[in-house]
């Protein structure tokens, strides 16, 4: 973490980070505090580890969420060292460490565009109006990997506030505060989950 980033309220403290050892759960709480802390325009509104009803009676984890009055932001983190190549329709990308090792994991594209539906579907919403937004670690070296679109945004972490603000450029408001407030209510309820959902989530990504 910079002192820069830090005095302008981009990054947390050393002390705010303390508490935070996982490493996938330290990656989501920076993008949840990039996207808080009034670094995004307009009126807005954050969840973090949001588990949705998804087919056959699983649950799949949106790790943030951001309402704005234009779009809804979806972030995917991915906190990886390494190379990185993958493409749009690839299923597995693959991720290449400095000892040759290769490892792969689930395109994020897909990935999150599962999130999206699932919220599509319980808020019954349109596609256009949600952002896909895929964060990688600054540890890895992003060497292959698909063009931005007009829906799905790769980057590191670094830029989420530049590329979330960026995106909502002359763009008209799609939501009013009375309606993310809304939002937000819906979408609470499936953030502060038991602990017996959460593990029920794992064991279905285990099989």
């Amino acid at each position: 973490m910079g002192l820069l980033e830090w005095l302008l309220g981009e990054e947390p403290s050393i002390f705010d980070q303390i508490g935070h050892d996982d490493k996938g759960e330290y990656a989501e709480y920076m993008i949840e505090y990039a996207v808080s802390h009034n670094n995004i325009g307009g009126y807005t509104r954050v969840l973090k580890n949001v588990y949705l009803p998804s087919n056959y009676g699983k649950t799949t984890e949106i790790d943030v969420i951001l309402l704005t009055e234009k779009f809804i932001f979806v972030y995917e983190s991915k906190n990886y060292s390494g190379w990185i190549f993958g493409s749009a329709d690839q299923k597995y990308w693959t991720q290449c460490l400095v000892n040759k090792e290769k490892n792969k994991f689930y395109n994020p594209i897909m990935q999150n565009e599962t999130h999206i539906k699932a919220l599509c579907k319980l808020l019954q919403l349109d596609r256009s109006k949600f952002k896909s937004m895929i964060v990688f670690s600054e540890r890895c070296e992003l060497k292959k990997i698909p063009d931005d679109t007009e829906q799905v945004m790769i980057f590191k972490r670094k830029k989420t506030i530049d590329r979330t603000n960026e995106t909502m450029w002359f763009e008209p408001k799609l939501f009013s505060e009375k309606e993310i407030e809304k939002i937000y209510d819906i979408l609470h309820q499936y953030e502060n989950v038991s602990d017996e959902i959460k593990q029920k989530h794992i064991e279905s990504i285990k099989k």
